[in-house]
């Protein structure tokens, strides 16, 4: 993905939150926070945080020199990069609760999977509606809700990428949408670039595109951990976003859904968990940034996402994932 999935969550939100603020804050303050998940996680992956077969590796002693620390926890990082690249199967589940105040509370949960294999990659995120006073009076035209779906595959040299604006829990508790176009439910249809996913590409997999380096990493806590399950690199890093390189691929979207070419990034956290042999374990992130909306409103958004990873085959089959598959047959490049 070209852009971090709370960037996106704000674009169409944003002038919805503007005009709830006009009417009742007089031009105060909006914070938009982040809660820990409302509901257990909606999927049938059942191997997510299973260490995958494979022999630790030898990533040396934990440094306690600070340089030499932050070096070490940007080597954990690439290496966890390269090995999801390099995966041949990989399912990635991420569920949150965001809050949105602006006046009165507006709870959305966010619902988001990857699945890559080495010949197919499949993201969505469903922004599914908890309580949201925002879409009971404007309804749903500032697209609080929105579903998004991308699909690629080695037979395309593009990113397909779908949104609608509708999110849909089905019985069984399976998130989904209603991607027939519409008046009143338009799809919206784009040809992006294709994002690192199998071993040919140049790069690391990511879920978020920070630049980390030694030069963006502020400061590091880097922790072995001996489980039953398996044993474990934890890496706690804050960014530096003072360092404009760390979010160099991604401002542009928060200037752009804000309206303020000043918009900023005032706080960057990013922590994984490595398994002793290389793969990632879980990731979670939390960014805060800032922006002016019209000159008047300061807005402020803080979202943390927490994705688990499976390796197991039959947790990322695109052919038997159902969400994939629809994305697969109206997407991909046999599609009608």
């Amino acid at each position: 993905m070209n852009t971090s999935d709370v960037t996106k969550a704000f674009e169409g939100v944003f002038v919805a939150i503007l005009l709830i603020a006009i009417f009742t804050t007089a031009f105060g303050i909006l914070a938009l926070g982040e809660t820990g998940p409302s509901n257990e996680p909606i999927t049938s992956f059942e191997h997510l945080e299973v260490r995958p077969e494979g022999a630790a590796q030898d990533f040396g002693a934990i440094p306690t020199d600070e340089e030499d620390l932050i070096a070490y926890a940007v080597m954990l990082f690439n290496y966890g990069g390269t090995t999801a690249k390099d995966a041949e199967a990989l399912a990635a589940h991420c569920l949150c609760s965001m809050i949105m105040n602006a006046g009165s509370n507006n709870i959305v949960d966010i619902d988001a999977t990857i699945i890559k294999t080495q010949t197919e990659y499949f993201r969505a995120d469903y922004r599914i509606e908890v309580d949201c006073p925002l879409k009971r009076v404007f309804g749903n035209a500032f697209e609080i809700i929105i579903s998004e779906r991308n699909y690629t595959c080695t037979d395309m040299d593009y990113l397909a990428y779908q949104k609608v604006p509708n999110s849909i829990v089905t019985e069984d508790g399976r998130p989904t949408a209603d991607w027939v176009d519409s008046k009143k439910n338009p799809l919206t249809e784009e040809e992006r670039p294709v994002p690192v996913y199998n071993s040919t590409q140049e790069g690391i997999f990511e879920v978020v595109p920070y630049n980390v380096t030694e030069d963006t990493v502020e400061s590091v806590v880097v922790t072995y951990v001996e489980s039953e399950e398996g044993n474990y690199y934890k890496v706690d890093m804050v960014l530096d976003t003072s360092n404009p390189y760390l979010t160099e691929r991604i401002i542009d979207t928060i200037r752009t859904g804000s309206g303020d070419k000043n918009a900023y990034y005032s706080t960057v956290t990013y922590s994984f968990e490595l398994w002793d042999n290389g793969y990632y374990k879980a990731i979670t992130f939390q960014e805060v940034w800032k922006a002016k909306a019209m000159g008047m409103v300061n807005f402020v958004t803080d979202t943390t996402y927490n994705w688990t990873f499976s390796y197991d085959p039959d947790d990322a089959n695109p052919d038997t994932y159902v969400n994939c598959k629809e994305a697969k047959d109206a997407m991909g490049p046999y599609s009608a």
